[in-house]
């Protein structure tokens, strides 16, 4: 910018004054003139020029309108006020309505003028090597922000689908293991009654001792590890399938027969006379309900009590119960085992190990399924009742909110 020439426009009806500054600036600015208002005008709509100098007193016009048109449609030129008369409205709207650089008054001498417009020339060069500066640093700074807003945003949905993992996988496996105690705890009773059957001091009798303490020690460490796995995610979801749940009531219900009998606990299944419809969703989660409504049931029932699974069939909704005779609970406890906000105090009749984990997979399965979950008890000692109403007209399962 510093090679650059000023563009200077001169509008004055004197001739010999605008040959005059054209011949002696011409070493270092270009000078065009004009000596009427329309003619400079004009020159100005043709291009902006760096500065303008007008005489005030024109032919066909006032040199203030020319600068009021310049400040207008050339905002970035610098405008200079000349005059022979000294009039002070003049003056004052020049310098506080159109901003003008200086005021030059008649006669005026070349060299003066020359070293005038050269100071508002280096002035314009600095003013717009300022601008042009300032135009470059916004601009690095707003492609700065954008490039760590992007960053950000990569990271931020980086961490977001890392968390999101580390959830799943710590729930999946809070739930496997949650859901890997009742067929250990079977296994156990199998276990035991095979050591009833042979005789200890034989070899297959220390095979069989050593295989219970195997099944005592892979307990434990379920127990263990789903106790130091805090985390919380979502269920899996899959397709919806049609389901006949009298079915599926009937196969998890064999799963806890022998559990059942282990603690003189009867295990019964109550179905309507008539067919009961199919119900859509995830087969394999609607079988871990049953099992953690069945497992809950059992291992909060004494010796001696029934657990009932009842199917009924309404127009709207398919209904599952679970019916236990166990040790029942509070209102309050009733409370917090439907919003998730606790774990209820009672303690399971046969020492058996509780998280309250299965009551959230419990929760949550229904809610894949629309599904409603309502817990009925009269008190301490006075059983429970979980009823699940499943609607028939829903035939997908979603995302829980």
């Amino acid at each position: 910018m510093m090679d650059a020439i000023p563009d200077i426009l001169l509008v004055d009806d004197e001739e010999a004054f605008c040959t005059a500054v054209a011949q002696y600036m011409q070493s270092w600015a270009s000078v065009r003139y004009a000596l009427t208002y329309s003619e400079g005008r004009r020159l100005l709509q043709q291009r902006c020029p760096d500065i303008l100098l007008a005489d005030h007193y024109l032919p066909d016009g006032e040199g203030v309108e020319l600068l009021e048109l310049a400040l207008k449609s050339c905002p970035e030129s610098a405008r200079v006020l000349i005059t022979a008369h000294t009039d002070s409205d003049i003056l004052q709207r020049a310098i506080n309505e159109l901003r003008i650089a200086y005021y030059i008054a008649k006669p005026v001498e070349l060299p003066q003028l020359q070293l005038l417009l050269q100071q508002l020339w280096y002035l314009l060069i600095l003013r717009r090597s300022q601008q042009e500066l300032q135009a470059q640093l916004r601009a690095y700074y707003q492609e700065l922000e954008e490039r760590i807003a992007k960053r950000t945003r990569t990271l931020q949905h980086a961490y977001d689908e890392l968390r999101h993992l580390t959830e799943q996988r710590d729930q999946l496996l809070r739930f496997l293991l949650h859901d890997l105690r009742a067929p250990l705890s079977n296994l156990r009773l199998l276990w035991n009654e095979l050591m009833q059957l042979v005789p200890a001091d034989t070899q297959a009798g220390e095979l069989l001792a050593l295989g219970r303490d195997i099944v005592h020690t892979l307990e434990q460490l379920a127990a263990t590890m789903a106790a130091t796995v805090t985390a919380d995610a979502t269920l899996p979801l899959s397709h919806p399938t049609p389901i006949d749940l009298a079915e599926l009531s009937e196969r998890c219900i064999a799963l806890f027969r022998p559990r059942a009998h282990a603690k003189s606990i009867q295990l019964c299944l109550q179905l309507p006379h008539r067919k009961l419809p199919l119900l859509f969703g995830n087969q394999a989660l609607l079988e871990r309900l049953l099992i953690n409504l069945l497992d809950n049931a059992l291992k909060y029932t004494p010796a001696g009590g029934t657990v009932t699974v009842r199917l009924q069939s309404h127009e709207d909704r398919l209904e599952l119960q679970v019916q236990d005779t166990g040790v029942g609970l509070h209102a309050e406890e009733l409370s917090m085992l439907l919003s998730g906000s606790g774990k209820p105090s009672v303690h399971p009749t046969a020492g058996e190990s509780s998280t309250g984990l299965g009551w959230k997979i419990i929760r949550q399965i229904a809610q894949l399924h629309h599904a409603s979950v309502d817990i009925i008890s009269a008190g301490k000692g006075a059983g429970t009742t979980v009823t699940i109403c499943f609607p028939t007209h829903v035939s997908a399962i979603s995302s829980p909110s």
